[in-house]
């Protein structure tokens, strides 16, 4: 990894380009890595030479049941509070 690290940093260099290491989580408890280069010289909208990509295409997290029953009841509680919208709603009305 060292070795590719060194590699994209001498294709897409700082003085050209903004590295990111992005992670991503989906609801079936996978996360995915990859590296994003973007090109701070060219037009804004231009991503022609931007560099990306997989580090770890998916990997699989443990579940523990007592974090899942917390992360549950803090849920419901922000749910009853207001400040995010249910999850549940849609799947009652299928």
């Amino acid at each position: 990894m060292e070795d590719k690290l060194k590699a994209w940093y001498e294709k897409y260099p700082v003085s050209e380009y903004q590295h990111y290491l992005v992670t991503a989580f989906s609801g079936k408890g996978e996360v995915q890595v990859w590296w994003h280069a973007w090109c701070s010289q060219c037009d804004l909208y231009d991503d022609s030479e931007d560099f990306s990509t997989p580090i770890i295409k998916a990997a699989r997290g443990k579940t523990y049941e007592p974090e899942v029953i917390g992360h549950k009841a803090q849920t419901k509680e922000l749910v009853e509070r207001g400040v995010i919208p249910s999850p549940w709603e849609d799947k009652a009305s299928q």
